[in-house]
Order: C-alpha cells, then structure tokens, then sequence
C-alpha cells in the first residue's frame, strides 16, 4: 500500500493494520465436539485476528461476494480476492492497462514507472504529485509511444541514479528510455542479451552499482546475472551475483 505526504509530494510505502470477522457460525453447529457453550468460546477467540504492520490501518470483512466485482471499491470498502472487504488507508492509484507487474520511482520522487500486462501496454508512469497518468508505452492502440515487442520482464523498471534513463526489461534484452524533465519518455535504444546455452534471456530486476558505472540484469533462463555499461548498453561481464560481486538485484528492489 502506498501513501502521499502531505508535506512532501512523496510516494511511501505504508504498513497496514488487518482486522478481520468471521460470519457468526449457526448454533447448531456450534453445539458439535463438546457442547455450545465450549465452541463458542473457541469460536469468540477466533473470531477477529489484528496484523499490526506501522501506521496504516485497514478493516477487512470476510463476507460473500454477492454482486461485488473485485477490485471496485464500494461504501463499506473495496472488495479483494480472498473474499474480504478492506478499507485502506491512504490513497489509491488505478490504472486502466492492467495490472501492476513491477514498480519504481524517479530519483527526485516525482514520478512512479510500472511495468504491467494483460492489455498491451507495458509501461506506464504516473505524476505523483498529481496520482495522474502521464505515459503509457506498448502495442496498444492510442499508447504515447508504440512498441512492437509486448514482452515485459517479470519485475519493474529502474531509473538511473541521475533520473535520466529508464529501463524497461524485456525477453531477450532492455530498453533504455531517456526521461524528459516532465517524466514522459523518449524514444529508446534496444540492448540486447544474447543466448547462452541455447537459453533466451528473460530479464528480471536490474540494479545499478554504488558509482552508478555499472547496470547489473538478472537472467532468467539463464541462471545468470550480465554486467552492463550503462551508456553504450554493451555487456562486460557475465556470471552469477556472487562471482560478480553484486546483492540479489530483486531484494535491493524490494528494499527501496
């Protein structure tokens, strides 16, 4: 769950708090394995569980779907998968391309990039000060900026540490997106990651080095981590992340 500051035009992650209830269980029912007045004790203490996870707070409901669509948010809350109603708190941010695969925002924390799928649009970027849709890029009719490879990576992009660049993982390679200093994009330069094995290269997270001289991609398919010139796109080194001396780039993702 992400949140605005109203100080600050940031975009922070924020804990959420989870209380949940349980229909009331018939009383016949309760009567079975000892007698009402045991079961229901049982069923009392199981009957709301809190996760307490920072600041935020959400109520969740176990009711039946009934009409609900999930992901519309109704009065009482939005309606999830797992058959809860949940009331978040903080805002929140929809998009009509499908869904979020992957996630990151700008240096500056102007601007949040998505990679997504399912409806041929696999980026987009959001005004954060704003929560407004700025950019969209893929096959899709009407997109800002069209792609004839749909493929998207299994994690989201990354910006460079200058916020110039944006890279976008694909099969078989990148794009490099420059970014304009209203957060759209322009056209990109394909770098691509050649067959090893006779296995194509799936890109996963990638994670830029300390100095910023250095693009790591992880590999799927490949069992492998490439090391990049971010510049020129040109890979120097191959390996996996401890031969070449780089954290899991999915973990230093998830921790920003």
């Amino acid at each position: 769950m992400f949140s605005r500051s109203s100080r600050e035009n940031r975009f922070e992650p924020t804990g959420v708090q989870v209380t949940r209830r349980r229909r009331r269980v018939a009383r016949a029912r309760l009567g079975v394995l000892g007698g009402t007045g045991h079961r229901r004790r049982i069923v009392a203490v199981g009957a709301t569980a809190v996760i307490l996870a920072g600041g935020g707070a959400t109520y969740a409901s176990t009711v039946g779907f009934g009409h609900n669509q999930v992901g519309t948010e109704y009065a009482n809350g939005i309606q999830v998968s797992d058959d809860q109603i949940i009331k978040p708190i903080g805002n929140r941010l929809l998009t009509q391309f499908g869904k979020f695969m992957g996630s990151t925002v700008s240096p500056d924390g102007r601007f949040l990039a998505t990679t997504s799928a399912d409806k041929s649009v696999v980026l987009q970027v959001f005004d954060l000060s704003s929560y407004k849709l700025i950019w969209t890029v893929g096959s899709a009719s009407g997109v800002n900026l069209k792609l004839t490879d749909g493929t998207v990576g299994q994690e989201g992009p990354t910006y460079s540490p200058d916020g110039k660049s944006l890279w976008l993982p694909e099969q078989d390679g990148l794009r490099r997106f420059p970014v304009n200093a209203d957060g759209t994009l322009g056209a990109p330069t394909t770098v691509s990651i050649p067959v090893a094995d006779g296995h194509s290269a799936l890109v996963g997270q990638t994670k830029y080095s300390p100095d910023g001289s250095t693009l790591y991609a992880a590999i799927n398919g490949q069992n492998s981590v490439v090391a990049l010139d971010p510049h020129t796109g040109a890979v120097s080194r191959r390996g996996t992340s401890a031969s070449l001396h780089v954290s899991s780039p999915s973990r230093a993702a998830s921790s920003t």
